[in-house]
């Protein structure tokens, strides 16, 4: 059982009814640039004479913002899951091991479900991305020096008159 008087659970209620607010707001202003077409984004009539960098560059930042809307969507979903346990009254309780959660970490993260023993540790900063696991280690260090680089490069020869290639 939850260790939160009444009025930390207000306080904590209250934070996250303003959280759910602003995550609403910000979606909702979001959805109008992303529903913005690339050519109204831009402010051109056409995008005949355009770089393909810029492009480039509106489409990054249209994925950008639907990616920062899945994001906010998630944030939602952890605030009405919250505020679910406080009606149940299961707000404030390890959903791991059943001891109750501090109130200086409720206060830090109204929506957490763990102690901080059992936090989700998906996001450590040491972890390294699984497409690493494919890549060749280029020294036993896996790095590359100036003298490696080089080796690997000299073979296409140099802009100078006594390339190899030039020479062909």
């Amino acid at each position: 059982m939850s260790t939160l008087s009444k009025e930390q659970l207000n306080t904590l209620k209250g934070r996250l009814a303003s959280e759910r607010a602003d995550l609403e707001n910000m979606i909702e202003e979001n959805n109008d640039t992303v529903r913005e077409g690339m050519l109204e984004a831009t402010g051109d009539l056409s995008a005949y004479d355009n770089h393909p960098g810029d492009s480039g560059t509106e489409t990054f930042e249209k994925s950008m913002d639907l990616s920062m809307n899945v994001h906010w969507q998630e944030n939602l979903g952890e605030i009405d899951q919250a505020l679910e346990r406080m009606e149940e009254g299961t707000y404030g309780v390890c959903e791991e091991c059943g001891k109750p959660i501090p109130y200086e970490r409720l206060e830090a993260m109204p929506a957490a479900r763990c102690c901080i023993d059992h936090a989700d540790r998906s996001d450590a900063v040491d972890e390294r991305p699984v497409e690493e696991e494919l890549l060749e280690p280029l020294l036993p260090n896996n790095r590359m020096d100036d003298a490696d680089a080089w080796k690997s490069v000299e073979e296409y020869g140099t802009a100078t008159p006594n390339s190899r290639n030039l020479n062909k």
